[in-house]
């Protein structure tokens, strides 16, 4: 076989998805011919979906070297860079391509979500504007409207995501955007009709159930935890469990709870927590699902960790601030907590250990909570 009969089977392996394949092929032809552009493009855009950026960027700069007035192979390294989070260099790409095709609105699009991602709003809704005037879609709009919306210019995000559901009144996208705008603004009754919307056009949509949820929990609706269920049903997944905890939460602080939990003295607060018994119980149910999926999920593991110690399940909580420990040694508050838990097994010496740790850390971390004073002098100053 020659160079072109391997490059021949390299094409039929990209259209199957045979990336592997393709690259093994690639390689055979270059053994050949190492001039082969089209054997760098082949095997760059196969590691692209193998997820091998920085050796796809290799490949594609080969590419260039070989073909430099091609559009199309800047926007193929753009994407790798992107993937990197080379948001500079992948906006310098798609600059070049727009430069041979001016008029390439999907260019136009690209470059502004690299904008956007490197938190150039501004600049990202002058190129996707270009984008719109060259070809307008629903998804232009909706992510002009983000744009917009990440600048606080709420008219205009509205303007556009009703632009994309005049061009698609189908778009479930757009009433999902639409539905967190109304959300910030704090017209939850138009929000819930969106969401509502959403879940209509889209049942498994579970992004839209967790936000029908929090809307409903602050329209005071007794249902709506029913719709976390759902989310985590449908979707099973750390970040589902972790917004049925916090849906859990929310339902906590709203003013009716906060004033039964207050008579009943069932209510533990922390810097953004709150939760009684029977919350802290069920919580832990899911936050345990969700470290099943996810072992090194530090999120879930610092709230389950929280959840044992209010529950006075001293050494579940210690297992859990070790390994919590062990992913960021240098935080306060995990050696102060895992001292507390010791202090409560009357491990006297560990728990100074574990104060004197966190104090190292963070001298401020006995006055930034008014609960921790009085701990910190019976440990130090009381039972030896």
């Amino acid at each position: 076989m020659n160079e072109f009969d391997y490059l021949a089977k390299a094409k039929k392996n990209m259209e199957k998805e045979k990336y592997h394949e393709v690259i093994s092929l690639c390689d055979k032809a270059l053994k050949i011919n190492s001039e082969l552009s089209k054997a760098y493009d082949f095997r760059g855009n196969a590691k692209y979906e193998l997820g091998q950026y920085d050796e796809a960027i290799h490949d594609f700069s080969q590419v260039i070297k070989r073909e430099p007035n091609n559009a199309v192979h800047y926007y193929d390294r753009s994407w790798a860079y992107c993937n990197i989070y080379k948001y500079e260099d992948a906006i310098i790409d798609i600059s070049k391509a727009l430069h041979f095709e001016p008029k390439n609105s999907l260019f136009y699009y690209d470059k502004s979500r690299f904008e956007y991602w490197s938190e150039r709003y501004k600049e990202a809704i002058v190129d996707i504007s270009k984008g719109i005037e060259l070809k307008p879609t629903e998804n232009k709009y909706i992510f002009r409207g983000d744009c917009y919306f990440e600048l606080e210019m709420y008219d205009k995000a509205l303007s556009d995501y009703n632009s994309a559901l005049e061009f698609n009144s189908e778009s479930h996208r757009a009433y999902y955007h639409r539905g967190l705008l109304y959300k910030e603004l704090d017209k939850l009754c138009a929000a819930e009709k969106d969401f509502k919307k959403v879940i209509e056009l889209n049942p498994e949509d579970d992004r839209a159930l967790i936000q029908l949820g929090f809307v409903r929990t602050e329209l005071g609706k007794k249902d709506s935890m029913k719709y976390f269920n759902k989310a985590a049903k449908v979707h099973p997944c750390p970040d589902t469990y972790y917004w049925k905890v916090k849906g859990r939460q929310k339902i906590l602080m709203r003013e009716d709870s906060l004033k039964k939990l207050s008579e009943e003295k069932l209510a533990q607060y922390g810097e953004d927590e709150i939760f009684n018994e029977k919350q802290a119980k069920d919580d832990i149910k899911d936050l345990n699902k969700a470290l099943a999926l996810d072992s090194e999920d530090k999120c879930s593991l610092r709230l389950r960790a929280a959840r044992y110690l209010y529950l006075k399940q001293y050494e579940d909580a210690i297992s859990d601030y070790e390994d919590l420990i062990e992913f960021d040694p240098d935080f306060a508050e995990f050696y102060y907590n895992r001292g507390l838990a010791n202090y409560h097994l009357k491990h006297f010496i560990l728990a100074r250990q574990d104060l004197k740790k966190a104090l190292e850390i963070n001298p401020k971390i006995e006055t930034e909570s008014e609960y921790k004073i009085p701990l910190l002098i019976k440990i130090f100053w009381g039972k030896k």
